[in-house]
């Protein structure tokens, strides 16, 4: 059974009540998941809520939502990847607003390299609200798909999963063996674009 196969067979499972699909998903996402939200709460009170609170949260929200019927789109491990990286990044988003509500002053908690693409109206529509709801996860799921098909180069799309992947502009030179000031002239192309949608 190929991987794409795999994906399939474990949400058909998942639909039909079956824990080990559930403990399978797990298995293949939890870890990129953790470090995907570690990146994006490094700067907050972490002995409140940490990565491990945000992956479990948003596993209980897909798991539900697959049993409850939702999420039909999903094809395969990318399709499944971009639904859970959306879920998770919005429950981010929430707890940020939720300290601003409790009167912290997240503006020094979020540091800068994390807001980089946050000047892009696109990015803020995906990612700045409460906590989805299955269908609008979907939606922007969907949405984050059609952002990125705008970037045709690979390396912009590379550059703009890692951003949002919570990753420093250093980082993301590292990885792709490129240059701080390369990075950071892709990172201003991608909000060029992003900003020329449906603008």
């Amino acid at each position: 059974m190929s991987g794409e196969e795999l994906i399939t067979h474990w949400i058909d499972g998942l639909r039909n009540g079956d824990d080990e699909a559930a403990s399978r998903i797990w298995a293949s996402f939890s870890e990129r998941l953790m470090n995907m939200a570690q990146k994006r709460l490094k700067t907050t009170n972490r002995s409140v809520y940490d990565e491990e609170d945000v992956v479990v949260s948003v596993f209980k929200s897909f798991c539900l939502g697959i049993r409850n019927g939702k999420f039909p789109q999903i094809r395969d491990r990318e399709d499944l990847w971009r639904l859970l990286f959306v879920i998770a990044a919005r429950k981010i988003s929430d707890r940020f607003a939720f300290q601003h509500r409790e009167k912290r002053d997240t503006r020094r908690e979020v540091s800068s390299d994390q807001t980089d693409l946050a000047s892009s109206k696109q990015f803020q529509e995906l990612f700045v609200s409460n906590e989805p709801s299955p269908e609008f996860a979907t939606e922007c799921a969907e949405q984050l798909q059609v952002l990125l098909s705008t970037l045709q180069l690979e390396d912009l799309q590379q550059v703009a999963i890692l951003k949002m992947e919570g990753f420093t502009n250093e980082e993301i030179a590292i990885q792709m063996a490129r240059s701080v000031t390369t990075v950071e002239r892709k990172l201003r192309t991608i909000r060029e674009i992003w900003n020329q949608v449906d603008a």
